[in-house]
């Protein structure tokens, strides 16, 4: 086996990633939604699913759902996106006109611009 050095590139992308931080999981507490208030769905806002947690499960037509659970569900039942795909579902419920997953870079851009 024959070791290669690094491009210049690859080296800098590897310190890019070693200084990243991983986010913590999304969940409503951090998005201050309460348990009883209602998210819609990107693509049809009269989907509309209740928050059972403060975690990250809604209540969908009496079901329970992790976020990214209903988010493939009505993706494939409901406009035929591929069974096997891989979706952050928190890109595709809105609260106040924005994803929850822009909603939390909106928190966190706030709270870095305190600090």
């Amino acid at each position: 086996m024959k070791l290669y050095r690094p491009t210049q590139e690859q080296s800098q992308e590897e310190e890019i990633a070693e200084t990243r931080t991983k986010r913590s999981n999304n969940s409503f507490k951090l998005l201050n939604i309460a348990v009883g208030e209602e998210i819609y769905f990107l693509h049809d806002e009269s989907i509309v699913a209740r928050v059972v947690n403060d975690r990250n499960k809604i209540e969908y037509e009496n079901e329970v759902y992790s976020v990214t659970a209903l988010a493939q569900k009505l993706l494939i039942e409901r406009h035929g996106w591929s069974e096997d795909l891989h979706v952050n579902g928190w890109r595709y419920f809105t609260k106040n006109g924005l994803t929850l997953s822009d909603l939390r870079d909106r928190i966190e851009n706030e709270e870095s611009d305190e600090d």
